[in-house]
């Protein structure tokens, strides 16, 4: 995995607000709200007008968006040579960080509604991950190239993510606001 000079501090906090949020995401029943977020998203103009939705297979933890997935737009992650990548090909595996991924065919694209996973995130569309900074580093990479989408539950909303310079904000968050 690549390494990053992370700030201690920052990243200490990092890690507390990522095990106090999984802990409530754990025992959350988002079903309500990850059916909202199906919902929303099918409504949506950009979306419709797609012709690639780069996506994730939800953790448990995460909003489940898996009726999208019959859409041949849709395109998984997978990591190579430590660096993210999308692909389009099936079946889906387990891969040794435990994500499910495709095989491991590039996906060319011109441009993509990119559909982020996180644990927390603010205001300010900043997101916390799992740590590993693969998203950070590929929309930094495509900025240009997609519209990144972070795919959360309300109760993942927190005051302010502790960012670095390698953390990189969100075009827009998506959930069910109370």
């Amino acid at each position: 995995m690549c390494c990053f000079d992370y700030d201690s501090d920052i990243y200490h906090k990092k890690r507390i607000i990522r095990r106090e949020v999984l802990e409530k995401l754990m025992r959350f029943d988002g079903k309500e709200e990850s059916q909202y977020i199906v919902n929303s998203l099918r409504r949506r103009e950009d979306y419709m007008k797609a012709t690639t939705i780069l996506s994730f297979y939800p953790m448990r933890s995460e909003p489940d968006i898996k009726e999208l997935f019959f859409d041949k737009r849709i395109a998984f992650p997978y990591i190579e040579n430590d660096k993210m990548h999308f692909s389009t090909s099936l079946p889906l595996e387990k891969n040794k960080l435990g994500f499910m991924e495709p095989r491991h065919i590039p996906l060319d694209f011109e441009y993509a509604i990119m559909l982020v996973p996180l644990i927390a995130f603010d205001d300010e569309n900043f997101r916390l991950g799992r740590g590993g900074g693969f998203y950070d580093r590929f929309i930094r990479e495509n900025r240009e190239k997609v519209h990144s989408i972070g795919i959360a539950y309300s109760i993942s909303h927190i005051e302010r993510v502790p960012r670095d310079s390698n953390d990189e904000k969100l075009d827009e968050i998506l959930y069910l606001k109370r």
